[in-house]
């Protein structure tokens, strides 16, 4: 990429292009650390929601379904593993119960 941007003109010399990307790739970085993954913005509008009609948990089997409905519309590529929407809903302050529901951590 540096060869290709130098004798093209896109950069004076090597140090520029590496400077260059340098601030390109900590940019992107930090961006991309900070942006929440597309289940997570859906399981934050979820919760936005059942909070907002009074309800104090979500059913495991209900939030399974609403999964797999954001899988069948598009929303999500593939469906998640769960232990991926385990650590999201523990990054949200919810919890699993034994009656397999998800309730707030208060």
């Amino acid at each position: 990429m540096i060869a290709t941007g130098v004798s093209t003109g896109i950069w004076a010399d090597e140090f520029e292009a590496v400077h260059e990307l340098k601030d390109c790739f900590e940019w992107m970085n930090k961006d991309v650390q900070l942006e929440s993954s597309p289940l997570e913005k859906l399981l934050t509008e979820l919760i936005k929601e059942t909070q907002k009609n009074g309800q104090t948990h979500i059913y495991n089997t209900q939030l399974r379904m609403i999964i797999d409905a954001w899988v069948a519309k598009g929303f999500l590529l593939e469906k998640p593993r769960n232990k991926e929407v385990i650590d999201i809903m523990r990054g949200l302050s919810y919890k699993v119960n034994s009656q397999g529901q998800w309730t707030k951590i208060l």
